[in-house]
């Protein structure tokens, strides 16, 4: 088996990853998903509790925790089986006790899952380190290796007995790169192939092919005669990623080299990722320090000198590498789906220099607001389904008591001594042959059962035993049918069992949102006093906020408006009349 690890800042756009690709469009890719320490095992829900987790410790810089474990061709686990080895590496990380979303796809011909953990603890609000974490998952492989007999993968960090350490030289033979393949350990160009898809072939300008390298964290620059690609780490030749790739190809299809900086109606807003810059790359590493980063350390290195990388919107194109092998850093934005800013204080000079500080404290203070209001709605909807959920096994349960009773009183018409048959019955299913051989002897031998009721002599019966025959005859299908509600009732109690414990989970985060909400200024006099913070704003500090900053001082400057638009109104009315 093989493992892959990354840290992050944006759990919502590796959700949305893991459930429908990097495009949105590979919907039918997950084959499964199980939560951990959730209440929920939609990745999007899961991914808004998780961030509302984090929230808890704003010195985590990086909350997110992705790992996914990779099978070999012809090693083939069921769902159990891979739901124990993913709960195993989990355990013995150390994050048993963490929030954790499983998600397995089938979009491969190998299987895998990825594991999105989060780093803060949900109870004591600290964050787990990823200190020598690559040493530990290998160790952890190489023992659910052993145990089950599979085939045994080279790692730098954690060996089988007798297993020699994979090739690090330099030179890459076709026999090597194939082992490469297999360790993550591969040349950058084709990773930059990868991830760049069709962009070089597709793009209709040099300001969209910037922007969709930039998605995937990579920078196009004119070097020389050609043109290289980097992630601020490794850079390839262009013309080495593909044919389409080359300057003078890309010249003769969308007109003269532009560089990135320079492209006509460049956008800096990418959603979940932002090209890598020095700046970018520079407030990272200052940032880092507040979680575990030691002053002094390479940027993009922890305190323990292995790189951090971020996980981007498609883990398989993603420049993280297999355990134990280089980890590139590419800084995620950490915005959510709307291109909100969750992590503020994070973005690099270029991008937040300009803007007043009064500004960003409100836009924050804002965005945090709309943040708990959807948690909060996601948490509702968890609780109002736990609650149908209960309410349905309650009102099935008080039907099944009412055809419970329905049927004692036919064992009572039919028996004088109601109990001793049913008791009889029950010892008679079981045993060998259970209820279906019971109730043949019931049929073919009433009168091991005990006496009917009524009297027949001389094959003449009273009222009362004719109404004991009858009900003789009724009791194989209400016993059945009775048999069959208390199956149902029982393969309930579990998913009833679940939902109460997601109600009490559930009840003191919705109270505490509800409180933090109630405390805060209404939205709409939040956008107000954006838009008043917002007034003189220059052109370059406009184009430092995001999508969401911008769309938040626009609806400030409307609701202002508005309420100036009723002011006149009201002044203008003649109240003479």
């Amino acid at each position: 088996m093989i493992g892959k690890a990354h840290t992050g800042k944006s759990f919502g756009g590796l959700a949305r990853y893991l459930q429908s690709g990097g495009k949105g469009e590979q919907a039918e890719r997950v084959a499964w998903a199980e939560s951990r320490n959730l209440p929920t095992d939609d990745p999007e829900a899961a991914a808004r509790i998780m961030r509302a987790t984090a929230n808890d410790n704003a010195r985590v810089q990086k909350p997110v925790y992705h790992l996914s474990l990779s099978c070999d061709p012809d090693d083939k686990p069921d769902k159990a089986e891979l739901l124990d080895r993913a709960s195993r590496v989990i355990d013995d990380l150390g994050l048993k006790e963490h929030q954790a979303l499983i998600v397995a796809h089938s979009d491969t011909d190998h299987t895998h899952v990825h594991i999105l953990v989060n780093r803060v603890h949900p109870e004591t609000g600290k964050a787990w380190t990823n200190s020598h974490d690559f040493a530990r998952i290998e160790k952890s492989l190489r023992e659910i290796e052993d145990a089950r007999g599979l085939r045994q993968v080279p790692g730098h960090h954690a060996r089988s007995p007798g297993q020699e350490a994979p090739d690090r030289s330099q030179g890459v033979s076709t026999g090597q790169l194939r082992q490469m393949e297999r360790d993550g350990q591969r040349p950058f160009a084709e990773l930059v192939k990868e991830a760049s898809g069709d962009a070089f072939k597709t793009s209709q300008s040099w300001t969209e092919l910037h922007d969709r390298l930039g998605l995937e964290g990579l920078r196009l620059e004119k070097k020389g005669r050609g043109l290289v690609v980097t992630d601020g780490t490794e850079q390839a030749k262009a013309s080495a990623v593909s044919r389409d790739a080359s300057l003078k190809a890309l010249e003769k299809r969308i007109g003269n080299y532009v560089e990135p900086e320079r492209a006509p109606g460049q956008s800096r807003e990418h959603g979940d990722r932002a090209p890598d810059g020095p700046g970018h790359r520079e407030a990272g590493r200052d940032a880092g320090r507040n979680d575990g980063h030691r002053p002094g350390s390479e940027p993009g290195r922890g305190a323990d000198g292995k790189t951090a990388p971020q996980p981007g919107q498609n883990d398989d194109q993603d420049r993280a590498a297999t355990v134990g092998q280089r980890n590139p850093d590419r800084n995620d934005r950490g915005r959510d789906r709307s291109g909100r800013n969750l992590q503020p204080g994070l973005e690099s000079a270029p991008h937040r220099g300009a803007e007043p500080p009064a500004l960003r404290q409100k836009l924050d203070r804002y965005h945090a607001s709309v943040a708990r209001q959807e948690q909060l709605k996601a948490l509702k909807a968890e609780q109002t389904q736990a609650a149908k959920t209960i309410n349905r096994f309650q009102q099935k349960s008080a039907w099944g008591q009412r055809q419970e009773q329905a049927l004692d009183q036919v064992w009572q018409t039919a028996f004088r001594d109601p109990e001793r048959a049913k008791k009889h019955f029950e010892t008679l299913a079981g045993q060998r042959g259970g209820q279906r051989a019971a109730l043949k002897i019931l049929k073919v031998n009433p009168s091991e059962f005990g006496r009917m009721r009524g009297i027949s002599v001389l094959g003449l019966k009273n009222a009362e035993r004719k109404e004991a025959q009858s009900a003789l005859q009724q009791l194989p299908g209400e016993v059945r049918r009775v048999s069959g509600i208390r199956t149902a009732l029982q393969s309930d109690r579990q998913a009833v069992q679940d939902a109460q414990m997601v109600k009490r989970e559930l009840e003191p985060r919705v109270k505490g949102l509800d409180e933090q909400q109630r405390q805060e200024p209404g939205q709409r006099a939040q956008l107000k006093e954006i838009a008043k913070e917002a007034r003189g704003l220059s052109d370059q500090a406009w184009q430092s906020l995001s999508q969401a900053d911008r769309q938040a001082v626009t609806s400030g400057r409307e609701l202002q408006k508005q309420s100036r638009g009723r002011a006149q109104g009201a002044r203008g009315i003649d109240i003479s009349r």
